[in-house]
């Protein structure tokens, strides 16, 4: 529910997302995919395809970037040990092993790049573009 609340100012509306059907998919198609990513994984560009832009997932890009942005700033938060303030806190674990391998800023870069790129879709700049050069600069590219 931490990513919900996040993403929306009411708690009425944070309800509302993670009671609707895909949230909780589109939340584990987030995390796979950026573990893909930060694992170097040449098979999370397939995963995105397939898993979002094969699906209604696509239709709410905007909220995945959302979401990416959040996971991004957990790093952050975990580099600091603000452990009590992280937003996905089922994989604090995970996350906390990969935080401190890379410097405060290249999260803050990528973070900045996911940002722009979410912009770009109000340009209609094609999603799948966008996100596919968001896991690229996440892979570290």
């Amino acid at each position: 529910i931490r990513p919900a609340v996040r993403l929306h100012s009411g708690l009425q509306s944070a309800r509302e997302t993670v009671q609707s059907d895909g949230f909780a998919e589109m939340r584990s198609v987030v995390i796979q995919l950026l573990k893909e990513c930060l694992a170097g994984q040449a098979s999370a560009s397939i995963a995105a395809q397939q898993k979002v832009f094969k699906s209604d997932l696509h239709k709410q890009i905007e909220t995945v970037m959302d979401l990416f942005v959040l996971w991004l700033k957990d790093m952050i938060l975990l580099q600091n040990g603000q452990e009590n303030k992280v937003v996905f806190i089922d994989q604090v674990d995970w996350m906390a092993k990969h935080a401190k391998l890379k410097p405060a800023g290249h999260w803050i870069n990528i973070m900045d790049r996911v940002v722009q790129a979410r912009k770009r879709l109000r340009l209609h700049v094609q999603p799948q573009l966008a996100l596919e050069q968001v896991m690229f600069q996440i892979k570290g590219g």
